[in-house]
């Protein structure tokens, strides 16, 4: 079927519309003229698939990853960046209207100073292949897991890092997780800060060898390591943590704000525009004595 693409969804997808209910469609772009298939019918939505460009739109970029559409971690690669923070400014407004009956100006978005190479922290299964070790991401609603050679949202210094923390465990011949045996390597857990990087191995009930350990605090800028036993089903990643090596806490310094993270903190993806962040939440404080901040992750 042909059809002109409308609006954007909040997911990245673009929206049109098929005998009245509107039609979900990943990787379409607002203003192009498509072709596409349903692939499903979930009652008050269509769910379709992009099968032509007709007329594509000038937002449209060539994505520079080759497993953009696969991985699903970026959805919107193919947009040129100042279309996603128009689409992003566009959600916000109408979201704002929806749910708070607000329809008057927003303040400008303080756009990423580096849409690429700017994520401080991964967590990625493993995979096997050819009895080989490799991290990868599951495609979005399914069970099929993509291989991952190279990211190009992760920092510089994390993504090398993970190649070569790879070519460590497939050098000791380590294995993933073996749900039978309770054993094997799940996750790679990895953060990034001022050029120091803490690594999370998670794993089933085993130990991790110490000439394992010790190949690895050679790398360039690892100063922490821990490990995860984890060997339940449920969906949260970590276990029972283990300090390993190195340093126990995560230490970096955003402007005058001094910070410490344990593995399980949650800190903002982007360093630099985590600092944008605080620095807007600065301004708009009050000058109060007394502040209380809740619900923020670690907290800064």
């Amino acid at each position: 079927m042909k059809t002109t693409v409308k609006k954007w969804g909040i997911n990245g997808e673009g929206i049109a519309f098929h005998e009245g209910k509107p039609v979900f469609i990943e990787n379409a772009i607002p203003d192009e003229v498509i072709e596409f298939d349903i692939k499903s019918d979930e009652g008050t939505y269509l769910v379709g698939e992009l099968t032509r460009l007709v007329e594509q739109s000038s937002k449209r970029r060539y994505p520079l990853c080759p497993i953009w559409k696969e991985c699903g971690g970026c959805a919107l690669m193919h947009v040129k960046y100042p279309a996603q923070c128009k689409m992003k400014e566009g959600n916000l407004k109408e979201t704002l209207i929806k749910y708070a009956d607000y329809n008057g100006r927003i303040l400008p978005i303080l756009k990423n100073p580096e849409p690429l190479s700017y994520r401080n922290s991964c967590k990625l299964p493993f995979g096997e292949e050819y009895g080989e070790l490799y991290t990868g991401m599951y495609e979005r609603d399914t069970n099929h897991f993509q291989k991952m050679e190279r990211c190009y949202v992760h920092s510089k210094l994390l993504e090398q890092t993970r190649q070569e923390v790879l070519k460590i465990m497939n050098e000791h011949h380590l294995k993933m997780y073996d749900d039978k045996k309770k054993t094997g390597y799940r996750t790679l857990v990895m953060k990034e800060f001022d050029s120091k990087i803490q690594i999370i191995f998670v794993t089933g009930k085993e130990d991790i060898s110490e000439e394992f350990i010790r190949d690895v605090t050679q790398l360039e800028g690892v100063v922490s390591i821990w490990q995860s036993v984890k060997t339940e089903t449920k969906r949260e990643v970590f276990g029972d943590m283990r300090f390993i090596w190195g340093e126990e806490k995560m230490h970096l310094q955003l402007e005058d704000i001094q910070l410490s993270l344990l593995p399980r903190s949650f800190f903002q993806l982007n360093t630099k525009q985590s600092v944008n962040l605080y620095n807007v939440v600065k301004d708009w404080m009050p000058r109060s004595k007394t502040t209380v901040e809740a619900y923020s992750g670690i907290g800064a």
